[in-house]
């Protein structure tokens, strides 16, 4: 599918909830990660359900608490994708989380992160933790309405 953007605009929103998705993975690591919204845009044409498209650009957050057993002597040196193999992880879902907007017309956006592919390098970081790499983050993304004057009051160019 592909948006006019010209018929699109920025749109305000407020951060409700920006909470961690967290997995298991096999070495007993676990994985926190969140994609928070950096900017909406909204289109002005709606779907048959009345619904607008809104485009969200969002970034990756992953950070990993590992246990101390797994944690050696800092290598100093970075991966080489190149030269360095990893060893792919199977991995649970432990905590689910949606993360949740609120723009000023009246929805609430609610992203999901899903992990699909998490690797272990044998080099260890400046922490000496192992090396991960997040393969793959999709995510899943859901808008529901709400009533407009639900964004917080106080907010500046926020409905009073």
């Amino acid at each position: 599918m592909s948006i006019n953007t010209e018929q699109m605009a920025e749109i305000d929103f407020q951060v409700i909830k920006e909470e961690y998705t967290r997995y298991l993975l096999e070495d007993r690591t676990v994985l926190k990660v969140k994609i928070p919204a950096i900017k909406m845009i909204e289109s002005e044409t709606v779907d048959a359900a009345g619904y607008p498209t809104i485009a969200v650009n969002t970034t990756n957050i992953v950070c990993a608490i590992v246990p101390d057993h797994l944690k050696k002597k800092p290598t100093g040196t970075d991966v080489d994708p190149f030269v360095d193999r990893p060893t792919e992880l199977d991995f649970s879902v432990t905590d689910e989380v949606w993360q949740e907007y609120h723009t000023m017309d009246g929805y609430k956006i609610l992203i999901r992160p899903i992990v699909t592919k998490v690797l272990k390098y044998e080099k260890y970081n400046a922490f000496g933790e192992p090396i991960y790499l997040v393969g793959n983050i999709q995510q899943i993304l859901d808008i529901k309405r709400i009533a407009a004057n639900t964004y917080a009051r106080g907010v500046p160019g926020a409905p009073a």
